[in-house]
């Protein structure tokens, strides 16, 4: 078993980081049967762990086996889908307490498929429940919005994400120098699951591999921060140039965005840089559905400004 599935949390006490958030989670879960929230909103960048914590919360509920079901709204995001599951919401509990459905990245579901969905969440009998989790709850309608309680979910710091790598490695029983843990640490970006899946590929090696193949994780920021760099200075005329640093990175355009993101935010808290907020703008949308399209849609439109 990997090591991110076999160190995945199942309780809110294992979660990593986001304490308050994850208190203010625990005290409403454990008010049990008195005016539960019918409706979670959890939103955070990716990586945060908000699929972890909507399945602890369904654990919470009492819904597992068929009585649990989890829906990428990136992929089934239309009208039908919320109607057929309001046709469901009808029907008792098969085999546990309650009805939960997830609906992951659930700001991608269609403008009438929002509509149908405020009407479910309005209509929820008492053993039907819903967990919205989302990179980008501004594109929810309002309404929708209001009809749930909302957490939202932070990266760590790269001083937590050491304390969970040493937490992690200590009951491994393994040991992986400072050096490399710190690379890791710094490349996930705040994200313990990019961290676990990093140090999976070094955590065995020989140390003068583990370094190396940090190192090779490393050069990755490395492009960003010279495509970040480049960003600043550039203009409409600079294009070109931008262009040929974006033929030559070999980078997944979304990690690519993150680092650039983090890069840019270190900067911008170093001191009065409106360059780096004009970046950062342009790179605030995640890149997943379109890729290395929309990673030269966002240069491009950083150079026009």
């Amino acid at each position: 078993m990997s090591l991110s599935k076999r160190y995945r949390p199942k309780s809110l006490e294992k979660m990593a980081g986001n304490k308050s958030t994850l208190l203010a989670v625990e005290k409403i879960l454990d008010r049990m049967d008195e005016n539960l929230p019918h409706a979670f909103l959890i939103s955070g960048p990716s990586g945060t762990g908000k699929t972890t914590l909507a399945r602890i919360i369904a654990g919470a509920l009492g819904s597992s086996g068929m009585d649990y079901q989890e829906l990428d709204t990136a992929d089934f995001r239309g009208i039908d889908t919320i109607r057929s599951i309001r046709q469901q919401m009808a029907f008792r509990p098969m085999e546990s307490k309650r009805r939960v459905w997830l609906l992951d990245e659930c700001h991608q579901i269609t403008k009438d498929g929002q509509e149908a969905l405020l009407k479910a969440l309005e209509e929820a009998p008492d053993h039907a429940f819903f967990v919205l989790a989302t990179t980008d709850p501004d594109k929810l309608k309002p309404t929708l919005k209001r009809r749930c309680v909302h957490f939202t979910l932070s990266l760590l710091s790269e001083e937590g994400l050491l304390r969970f790598l040493a937490g992690v490695l200590a009951s491994e029983k393994k040991e992986v120098p400072e050096e490399v843990l710190r690379q890791i640490a710094q490349d996930s970006l705040g994200s313990p699951g990019v961290a676990l899946s990093i140090l999976e590929k070094v955590v065995d090696l020989p140390l003068e591999k583990m370094l190396r193949v940090a190192k090779q994780t490393a050069e990755k920021q490395n492009e960003a921060i010279a495509l970040a760099r480049l960003l600043f200075r550039a203009k409409l005329k600079n294009w070109k140039e931008v262009a040929e640093l974006i033929k030559t990175i070999d980078a997944e355009p979304e990690s690519l965005r993150r680092l650039v993101l983090a890069y840019c935010s270190t900067i911008l808290l170093g001191g009065d840089q409106p360059r780096a907020y004009v970046v950062m703008d342009s790179f605030k949308q995640p890149f997943f559905d379109d890729g290395k399209a929309r990673l030269i849609m966002a240069c491009y439109e950083v150079c026009n400004q």
